[in-house]
């Protein structure tokens, strides 16, 4: 084809700079400017597209009966929300971004490394210990938004930075939600909600401060760091605030937003009744952008409104699981 992107071309086409350019920063997508003209004969004024060059087919993304998801090959889309706002970064949870969006596989631990003395004057022993690994399998998760032409006439840099974070702000959620109750199956991990390997108590009988003190105790057995955070429901908070340490008295187990010192944050991820306790920085949030389709009045369709889908691909790993409790059945 006459109009066909070379591989110079294609490499150098962002998507990031193209909407970039359509909400007012033109002289930043010059160059993405002048290969959809060529292309298509379109303009930014009268709707534009990615081109086919610079766009693959994620097929492990979605259903692969479907096709998979496009997903821009030029992954330069930056992140917007700051994870210390968010609860992974209040719990501690360790991000790791990821440069290639490769899985990638890290040593498990048990409780802890183990430190060794050496005498002087002794010659250490070649040994070839054997190391457990957990992989990480990524997985990608997509959001979209339909978006006004008012938005790209009235606005510059702040327009692109409310669409990327109306975006971003979907899928941290989503993820979030799946470090608790994720199912390991359909796509989705391994969350702690369904993970054997956490120590659970049941409270069907009523929750008690004994209980609450055992999970502590395991905790704090199984990791010496001591930074410990409870999570919980929205719902399940409102009841331990309600709960009395001992029967009859008039302290309650969760007081100035903590129990037994640590502190109890809320998130809707955790089904009503669960309450978690752990070192949460033995979870590790794997990220990596994929990309992302802008589709602006395909076809000049009179009243189509802009459209932008985004990917992230992630993953949860969650090391050193006895450090982590899960009491149940809090009513």
């Amino acid at each position: 084809m006459k109009n066909k992107l070379n591989d110079t071309e294609t490499r150098m086409f962002s998507v990031s700079e193209l909407f970039k350019g359509m909400i007012g920063e033109s002289r930043s997508a010059e160059h993405e400017y002048k290969l959809i003209r060529r292309g298509k004969g379109n303009s930014p004024s009268n709707g534009t597209y990615i081109p086919d060059e610079v766009i693959y087919r994620a097929l492990t993304a979605g259903s692969l009966s479907g096709g998979g998801y496009l997903v821009g090959s030029k992954t330069d889309l930056e992140q917007i929300i700051n994870d210390k706002t968010t609860l992974f970064g209040k719990v501690g949870v360790e991000v790791v971004e990821s440069e290639s969006g490769m899985d990638m596989v890290f040593p498990t631990i048990g409780t802890q490394a183990v430190p060794v003395w050496h005498i002087e004057n002794i010659a250490l022993a070649e040994d070839d210990p054997e190391f457990g690994n957990i992989q990480a399998a990524l997985r990608t998760l997509g959001a979209s938004v339909d978006i006004s032409r008012l938005l790209l006439m009235q606005t510059k840099e702040q327009g692109y930075g409310i669409i990327l974070d109306i975006l971003d702000t979907a899928i941290q959620n989503k993820v979030e939600i799946e470090l608790f109750n994720g199912s390991g199956t359909e796509g989705e991990v391994m969350g702690l909600e369904s993970l054997s390997t956490v120590n659970q108590i049941d409270a069907v009988a009523g929750l008690s401060l004994d209980m609450i003190l055992s999970a502590v105790e395991n905790s704090e057995t199984n990791s010496i760091r001591n930074n410990f955070n409870w999570v919980c429901s929205p719902a399940t908070k409102k009841i331990l605030a309600n709960t009395p340490l001992v029967s009859g008295g008039e302290n309650m187990l969760l007081k100035d937003g903590k129990i037994q010192n640590y502190p109890v944050y809320p998130s809707p991820g955790i089904a009503d009744g669960n309450l978690h306790l752990g070192d949460f920085s033995n979870v590790m949030h794997i990220k990596y952008y994929g990309g992302a389709e802008v589709r602006i009045d395909r076809g000049n369709q009179k009243g189509a409104l802009p459209n932008v889908l985004m990917f992230r691909s992630f993953d949860l790993i969650i090391r050193n699981a006895a450090s982590f409790n899960r009491i149940i059945n809090i009513s």
